[in-house]
């Protein structure tokens, strides 16, 4: 889904009320550039230039495809806190679905389908014991950092 469809009525709103200005765009919702910090506005550019005040740039936001803010519930933030350091991941060839855990970032062994560290050290956690983390998965292209995690909103359960 692009980022027109899924704010498609937000932008007309948006465009109804404000025609002459520009929008600027802070967490899916739609804002008046002139009053929208550029450190901000999602329509910045990833080498934090100023560029999202052009015509051209709010276009290719639109058809970008959307990316939703991952968020943790209060039980895999208290778990991330437990940890407090390393990685996340789940093997393709491991049909328990367990979830394992690298204190040094691994790097995904295709030939094997698993997730490997420089170490070779992992803790094992058993889908049965904690069947949390369902967005970890082995089609992941990057494991996941739970420092990263960590800074991610907690929704309400």
């Amino acid at each position: 889904m692009t980022n027109f469809e899924k704010y498609k009525e937000s932008i007309l709103e948006f465009m109804e009320e404000h025609e002459d200005l520009y929008p600027a765009v802070v967490d899916g919702q739609f804002e008046q550039c002139a009053f929208t910090l550029c450190e901000k506005c999602d329509l910045r550019s990833i080498d934090h230039k100023v560029v999202g005040c052009r015509a051209a740039d709010f276009l290719r936001w639109l058809i970008d495809e959307c990316v939703e803010k991952q968020k943790l519930t209060r039980r895999q933030r208290a778990f991330c806190e437990a940890v407090g350091t390393g990685w996340m991941a789940r093997d393709g060839n491991d049909h328990c679905d367990n979830l394992y855990i690298h204190p040094n970032k691994p790097s995904k062994n295709r030939m094997y389908a698993v997730w490997e560290s420089s170490e070779d050290i992992f803790c094992q956690i058993e889908s049965k014991v904690y069947p949390d983390f369902p967005f970890i998965k082995w089609e992941d292209d990057e494991p996941y950092s739970i420092e990263e995690m960590l800074k991610w909103e907690v929704e309400d359960e």
